[in-house]
């Protein structure tokens, strides 16, 4: 998720091992999600979100997975900063809440 002066880089923590020192073969042994965070600065307002999950195309111990495809999900609430006084009391902009979905492909060779 990005926006001109930030975007949302997820970090996500694996271990691999040699499968076949012969042909040099690395397999993903596990991966994990470690967390979410903002990288940049929010201009307009302020943003809150949450760590999210992971969803990893295997499952820890399988065999031969030579490339792990993830999916990370989180949501983030955007609210505003009105620099204009409130018509009737009432808030012009309310904070709202997207999710997102992403995709990632990471080869277990280091």
């Amino acid at each position: 998720m990005t926006a001109p002066t930030f975007y949302m880089q997820s970090q996500e923590i694996g271990t691999v091992s040699l499968a076949d020192p012969n042909y040099n073969t690395w397999q993903w042994e596990t991966l994990i999600h470690g967390s979410i965070g903002l990288v940049g600065y929010v201009k307009g307002g302020s943003i809150s979100y949450n760590n999210g999950a992971l969803t990893p195309n295997f499952t820890p111990g399988t065999s031969n997975v030579q490339v792990a495809v993830v999916t990370p999900t989180f949501s983030v609430t955007y609210t505003p900063v009105l620099n204009c006084v409130p018509v009737f009391g009432s808030v012009i902009a309310p904070p709202t809440t997207i999710s997102y979905t992403s995709h990632a492909g990471f080869n277990a060779k280091p």
